[in-house]
């Protein structure tokens, strides 16, 4: 279960990042590691992660997704389309001693490290390439 009122600081923060608003907290060209945070799987540690084939957008892409002010997707929109084969709910990270594992929740898009399909809790080592869906990353390191 999320913390009371996480749901709202994550939707406040969404909304600044749309606007321009948010501090600026990865690189503009998207190759920076950025932290994943799984609160249910490692309490309050976190893992480096990089999305391997996506940019992040500029600020008139982002301006584009203002929900305030809808327009139709753009072709240069098209791109992050694949970011909606990921669930929030797709996998699942727990740590056991000194390893980091991941698990499928039943996904209806596969899960694969390392071009393994994860069947069953899979370790996952720094170097390794998990794939959800049409989205992957690279875990860069584990702390």
């Amino acid at each position: 279960m999320p913390r009371p009122g996480s749901e709202e600081r994550v939707r406040a923060r969404v909304m600044a990042e749309i606007r321009g608003d948010a501090p600026e907290t990865v690189s503009a060209d998207g190759l920076e590691p950025q932290l994943g945070y799984s609160p249910h799987g490692m309490g309050s540690e976190t893992t480096e992660i990089m999305q391997i084939h996506a940019s992040l957008p500029n600020t008139d892409t982002i301006e584009q997704w203002d929900t305030e002010q809808p327009t139709a997707p753009s072709e240069e929109l098209k791109r992050y389309d694949t970011i909606q084969t990921l669930s929030r709910l797709h996998i699942r990270f727990e740590q056991k001693d000194e390893d980091v594992y991941v698990t499928d929740l039943g996904s209806s898009e596969t899960t694969y490290v390392d071009d393994e399909r994860v069947e069953t809790q899979t370790r996952v080592q720094p170097g390794a390439t998990l794939k959800c869906g049409k989205v992957s990353f690279k875990v860069v390191n584990i702390k």
